[in-house]
């Protein structure tokens, strides 16, 4: 489940955009969230791969995460930037290489986790809305393979 907190980035070009989605125990969460041969598993839109990633996960370490279209018609582009904030098992803070400030925070629910992704806007909302949720689409779907193993 995605829920969408945000408005329209013509009003305010810097508004906040956030995601959530429900999920497992926070420590499965956390662990597709930060360990490399999971990010590579669901860290791309549709029609997209994710053939590498590489992550230093502490305050001021950087991660680049590689994508490129699925069929490898071109070449793609590193996603990275540093990470400004990590406490286990509660928030990652990380400033992406355009400089904007991404952060994933879990909190327990009933069972389970509340998932939050914040991020600021940078392109047209309905682009990044639609890239996102595929994201997110696959990164739920990758917790579903988690849970069983």
């Amino acid at each position: 489940m995605v829920t969408w907190l945000s408005t329209s980035p013509f009003a305010r070009p810097a508004e906040p955009r956030r995601d959530e989605i429900a999920a497992p125990r926070a420590d499965l969460v956390w662990t597709a969230l930060t360990d490399p041969k999971h990010v590579t598993e669901w860290m791309f839109a549709n029609d997209w791969e994710s053939p590498s990633a590489e992550i230093d996960l502490r305050p001021g370490g950087a991660f680049t995460v590689t994508m490129r279209p699925a069929d490898r018609s071109q070449e793609g582009f590193d996603f990275g930037g540093t990470y400004r904030e990590v406490t286990k098992p509660e928030r990652i803070v990380m400033a992406i290489g355009d400089g904007r400030v991404m952060t994933w925070t879990l909190a327990e629910v009933l069972g389970g986790t509340k998932l939050t992704l914040s991020l600021e806007m940078a392109m047209e909302e309905e682009r990044e809305r639609g890239g996102y949720t595929q994201i997110l689409d696959h990164f739920a779907a990758h917790l579903a393979t988690m849970r069983t193993t």
